[in-house]
């Protein structure tokens, strides 16, 4: 990240009239973040014993949640008191910083080095882990549908919300933070609750209300009502992300997560820019209403398939 927000910057006199030169920041940045994300739920077990997995997880995300509450405002100020090429530039430093602390991490235990060619025969082995494992499966089935849903809201669909009211830099900024906010909530329920004890009633009840929100957002178009509706949205939507997390984590076995945790990761890398192009040409064909109906659709199937098919064991 610190070589892509360097070049970044010094390249920017030169290509900041192209469109394709923040088209190529952004993926390289997108895949980037989607490697940081891997790494860092990939290492906590390596760093926690099991039975405080869970609680260790809740905290790892809350962090981020508060990093994504803050940063949004903090880049409009900085935005506006300098300009892009120095954010660029902000980013790629405080990258730096960030990988030059990983060297204070000290693991619980060490995983052997893997050979080259036993890295394919471990994924597919841990493919075939996940599949067997009920409950594990269960749980990366709703990541990719809740991925698949409501990964374009904080981009496409932000967008698409401000032009009810104001495309302005601010106000996008302040959603971005009232979404991380709810994310921030979702998340600090999981770490009260008994999340392992009653994950399919809490995940259950969480999929009945995200099916109410949404039915609201169809029947109404307001933008302070949406975003309200929105950050209900991301409340049950980030409770139960956290929540597989953790119930996948108290099935797994200790010495599988980290390569679960890699694959998971590897799936969601696909599926939420493909859920970016979805979303992109259902809001440039039809409209935003269009659009909610289409993810209300998604979570009704959601929990026809969680009620008919997945009756997994509780723990």
């Amino acid at each position: 990240m610190f070589v892509v927000g360097i070049i970044g910057f010094f390249v920017y006199n030169y290509f900041s009239t192209y469109i394709y030169y923040y088209f190529i920041l952004a993926i390289l940045i997108s895949i980037l973040e989607s490697l940081d994300n891997t790494f860092q739920y990939s290492l906590i077990p390596d760093l926690v014993e099991k039975n405080y997995l869970y609680k260790a997880n809740s905290l790892s995300a809350m962090f981020s949640n508060i990093n994504g509450i803050v940063s949004p405002l903090l880049s409009f100020v900085v935005y506006n008191i300098l300009n892009l090429k120095y954010m660029i530039l902000a980013y790629g430093l405080i990258n730096l910083f960030a990988s030059l602390n990983l060297k204070r991490v000290k693991y619980v235990h060490k995983k052997p080095e893997l050979k080259k060619e036993k890295i394919i025969k471990e994924w597919y082995n841990t493919f075939k882990y996940i599949y067997k494992e009920k409950e594990i499966f269960m749980c990366i089935f709703i990541g990719v549908i809740i991925n698949l849903i409501f990964a374009p809201i904080p981009s496409t669909v932000l967008l698409k919300i401000g032009e009810l009211n104001s495309n302005e830099v601010f106000g996008q900024s302040l959603f971005r933070t009232i979404l991380s906010f709810g994310s921030f909530v979702g998340i600090f329920l999981v770490y009260k609750l008994d999340v392992k004890k009653y994950y399919k009633k809490y995940i259950s009840f969480s999929f009945y209300v995200l099916l109410i929100i949404n039915i609201f957002l169809v029947l109404y178009q307001n933008y302070y009502y949406t975003i309200l509706l929105i950050f209900s949205n991301s409340i049950f939507v980030m409770f139960i992300m956290n929540s597989t997390g953790t119930y996948l984590q108290s099935s797994a076995k200790k010495e599988e997560l980290s390569s679960i945790y890699a694959v998971r990761s590897t799936i969601y890398v696909i599926v939420v820019p493909t859920s970016q192009i979805i979303s992109g040409i259902i809001l440039e064909k039809f409209s935003l209403n269009f659009y909610f109906i289409y993810t209300t659709v998604l979570i009704f199937l959601v929990i026809i398939l969680n009620v008919t098919l997945f009756h997994y064991k509780k723990m």
